[in-house]
């Protein structure tokens, strides 16, 4: 269990870093310094013990809309930073005023109104996260000059008709797609030449969503030499 000071200290000094931060509420791994990232803000379950009796959804539904095995498939990178919290906790790809859910896919979240110092809990780990993520994206910026950031989703194609669900989907919504198009058009090449057993793979670019949340925003927004690709996952 890491501080929030110690990790940034760590990342200013260029050393290497394993820990959890915020009661575990993510994990930052950097096992060495290279220009690209891969977060997966999606793949916690885990909600804290003060908030189990206000919950008007079960488990299995909120799995329905979590992104499970999005942190096994970044694991093996040399820098990652997981969620481990649920994002109907609080969600990290959600502005801080609307990272809250009263309502989630037409599911009412909550049994009654949450007291207002759980909201304050749940944002300050929302702040954590971008203050580290900050830190982070302004090391490997002024290291390489330039950084790549994997924002890695799955979506639960077995719940929702889709009339094509490609195995990769990448949102450029927010992107400047002028200046990264040879970059995010090799992506989408090299995807789809990947063999998955038994599988028809395929790399399609806002078919099923368009890269529209607010990780992708925010470093768009703070941030003029790092590329985020936000990546859906059948």
């Amino acid at each position: 269990m890491l501080s929030e000071q110690a990790i940034i200290a760590a990342l200013e000094a260029g050393k290497p870093i394993s820990g959890q931060f915020a009661e575990g509420a993510f994990h930052l791994e950097v096992r060495e310094y290279v220009p690209y990232v891969a977060t997966a803000v999606h793949a916690g379950h885990r909600t804290r013990a003060s908030l189990k009796g206000w919950f008007a959804i079960s488990d299995a539904e909120r799995l329905q809309e979590e992104d499970p095995f999005t942190d096994g498939m970044i694991e093996s990178l040399p820098i990652t930073l997981i969620a481990r919290d649920s994002r109907y906790e609080y969600d990290l790809n959600r502005a801080p005023e609307l990272a809250i859910y009263k309502e989630a896919w037409g599911k009412q979240v909550w049994s009654q109104a949450l007291p207002n110092a759980d909201i304050d809990v749940s944002l300050s780990k929302h702040a954590a996260y971008y203050r580290v993520l900050s830190a982070l994206l302004t090391t490997l910026e002024r290291k390489f000059g330039a950084c790549l950031l994997f924002d890695v989703h799955s979506y639960n194609y077995q719940i929702r008709s889709y009339p094509y669900a490609p195995t990769f989907n990448i949102g450029t919504a927010q992107l400047d797609t002028l200046r990264f198009r040879a970059v995010l058009d090799e992506l989408k090449k090299q995807l789809g030449l990947k063999k998955l057993a038994g599988q028809l793979v395929d790399c399609a670019e806002n078919t099923v969503f368009q890269g529209h949340g607010y990780q992708a925003q925010y470093i768009t927004s703070h941030f003029d030499n790092t590329l985020v690709v936000p990546l859906e996952v059948k």
